[in-house]
This record gives structure tokens, C-alpha cells and sequence, in this order.
């Protein structure tokens, strides 16, 4: 049986002053009152972040996603904040991209083995998934055409290395390299990392989405299920793949933080054969309607808020309210970028 976690980082916003939050205090007094361990605060004050339970279905962890957001933001609204569904807000770059991690579990094979199949078959196919997801600015002009700034800024991320011994190599990166597209996640059950009893691959640079989270699910299910073999090398990427391969033999030389993120900018350009690809190999048509509700949303005013709300899974009565809140606490000029 495989399961799924979701995790979502927020931007917790300051109406009052037009700005994210940067006052600890005044997240904890949110998550004092929100009283629930799977909505909680990430490293920075205006980073909220809300998690499901584990879960077989996409669906319920979309219902998971939707309820927890209702709460938290009916909650923020009475202290004068609003939770937006942005990886980073352009008028604020100082502060920290949010984003999108999704934690799996199979009981039919053991974590290395998974994570063994994701890092050296299936990540050309996680990584040309970014550009359907993606909530910061898209960048034009590229051999891409939908890439945003995440990708090419986030310190948070960094490309995966291929290990040649795969149980020498497993060691090594779950104590010293957590930060990289395709993680191990140790059980925590204390901290800003608890509420986990088993340890999970988690695949960390998605973007933030809100309405779309069942279809990225489904997206993932599919490529988990394609064979992991080297036909399958061949067919998703060996241009891709020989990139990594160039830019590993640095990254074991120097073993440099800023030469993992250089290589993970270098492997951009070749991407795009995969992006291209992504419809006939995965044939999830919702993909597009994906990608065009995305960049909706990429400039966030009142109305565009209101409409998103509206497509919530959430109890009718609770949408209704809710709405009215934001009416009467968000200004009509109110727009974020």
C-alpha cells in the first residue's frame, strides 16, 4: 500500500501593514488559538504550514488541505492577516520562498529502494511537473516556457546526486544532505518537523497550490507506477541524465553547496524535453486546466481571492461566511504580486 503526506507552506500576510508577517508573536497567538498539530509555523514567522495525516487518496488530502486552510484563515482574518497560496511574493523577495512537499511511504518496498527509483529513473518526469505548479513568476524568453523563480533562486533545493553505491551513498546523504529535490525525512514526533511516525522520501520543490493538490497526487501515482529500468532511462531523458552524471563528478570533487545549486541551474535547458512530453506520458488531461488556474492567481486581488475560496471542498455554510470576512476585512484595492 503507498501513502501520501501533503505539506504546504503558506505566506502569512499582514493587512494592517501590507507586508508578510514578521513578528513571532503574532503566529503563535494564530496557532494558539487554531489549537491543531497539523497547522503549525515553519522557520520564518510569516511561513504557516499546514499538513495532512497520511492518506491513499488524493482526494482526501485535497479535503484535508481545504479544511485545514478554511480554519487557519478564518482564524487569521480576525487578527487582520490573510493566508496566501503563493510560493513568494515579487514586491517582497527578501523573505523566504513557501512551498509544496509531498511525503510517500510504500509497505511494498523499503524506503532505499523508493528512493533509489525516484533519484535515478523518475526525476527528469518530478522535475517537469514544476512548471504546471509553479505560483511565482514565470520567466519568458527560455528554451522553458513556464519556469518561475523558484527554481532558479531557492536555496532550498539542489539536484540529486546518482549514487554508484547506492547503500554507501544512502547513508551518507540522509545525515549530511537533507536539502535537495528528492529527501529522506526522519520520524519526528517533537519540533517544527513532528507529527511523523515513519520516515518518508519527501520530494520537496513543488510550488505551492492550493485548488490542484488531488491532481499533483495523481500525477505522482503515475510516475511512481512507470518501470524503473534502463528503458525507461532512455525514453524520459540520456540527455538529462548525462547532464547529471557531468555535473556529479564535480559535486564529488568539491562536495560545495554552491556547485550543487549550479548544477541544478545548468540541468534547465534540458528539461524541456521532458516537459514536452508530460501530456502523452502521464495523460492527465487536468494538467493544462492546472496550469492556466495557476497563472490566475499569480497577481492576488480581493475578487481573484474570493473566487478562489469559492472553489474550496468545504461545507457551504462555512464558504459563505467566510467570504463575508474577507468582504469586510480586505480592502478593495488589496492585491499582492
Amino acid at each position: 500500500m503507498r501513502y501520501f503526506g501533503v505539506e504546504i507552506e503558506f505566506i502569512l500576510f499582514d493587512l494592517q501593514e501590507s507586508s508578510p508577517c514578521n513578528s513571532n508573536d503574532y503566529i503563535e497567538d494564530l496557532l494558539s488559538e487554531i489549537q491543531d498539530e497539523r497547522v503549525y509555523r515553519d522557520y520564518f514567522p510569516h511561513q504557516i504550514e499546514i499538513r495532512t495525516y497520511p492518506s491513499t487518496s488524493a482526494e482526501d488530502l485535497e479535503k484535508q488541505i481545504h479544511t485545514l486552510f478554511a480554519n487557519a484563515l478564518s482564524v487569521a482574518l480576525k487578527y487582520d492577516f490573510i493566508i496566501i497560496p503563493k510560493s513568494i511574493l515579487e514586491m517582497y523577495q527578501d523573505y523566504m520562498f513557501t512551498g509544496t512537499h509531498i511525503h510517500i511511504t510504500d509497505t511494498r518496498k523499503t524506503l532505499k529502494l523508493l528512493y533509489s527509483e525516484l533519484v535515478n529513473y523518475k526525476y527528469p518526469l518530478l522535475l517537469a511537473l514544476y512548471p504546471y505548479f509553479s505560483t511565482s513568476k514565470v520567466i519568458r524568453g527560455t528554451k522553458i516556457t513556464n519556469f518561475g523563480l523558484r527554481l532558479t533562486q531557492s536555496p532550498h533545493i539542489g539536484i540529486n546526486e546518482i549514487p554508484a553505491n547506492p547503500d554507501a551513498f544512502y547513508e551518507d546523504y540522509t545525515n549530511n544532505m537533507r536539502y535537495r529535490d528528492i529527501a529522506i525525512n526522519r520520524n519526528e514526533r517533537e519540533g517544527r518537523h513532528r507529527i511523523k511516525d515513519v520516515d518518508t522520501v519527501e520530494i520537496r520543490f513543488f510550488d505551492t497550490i492550493l485548488l490542484d493538490i488531488a491532481i499533483l497526487i495523481e500525477a505522482i501515482k503515475k510516475i511512481l507506477d512507470m518501470p524503473t529500468n534502463q528503458d525507461m532511462r532512455n525514453i524520459v531523458n540520456s540527455i538529462f541524465f548525462n547532464t547529471v552524471d557531468r555535473y556529479i563528478m564535480k559535486l564529488e570533487r568539491f562536495r560545495n553547496f554552491d556547485l550543487i545549486l549550479s548544477g541544478t541551474r545548468a540541468i534547465i535547458p534540458v528539461y524541456n524535453i521532458t516537459v514536452n512530453s508530460m501530456d502523452s506520458l502521464l495523460n492527465i488531461p487536468e494538467i493544462k486546466k492546472a496550469l492556466k488556474n495557476t497563472m490566475k492567481y499569480h497577481v492576488i486581488t480581493k475578487e481573484r481571492y474570493i473566487d478562489l475560496i469559492s472553489k474550496l471542498r468545504i461545507n457551504a455554510s462555512e464558504k459563505k461566511s467566510l467570504i463575508s470576512k474577507i468582504r469586510d476585512k480586505v480592502k478593495d484595492t488589496f492585491a499582492v504580486v
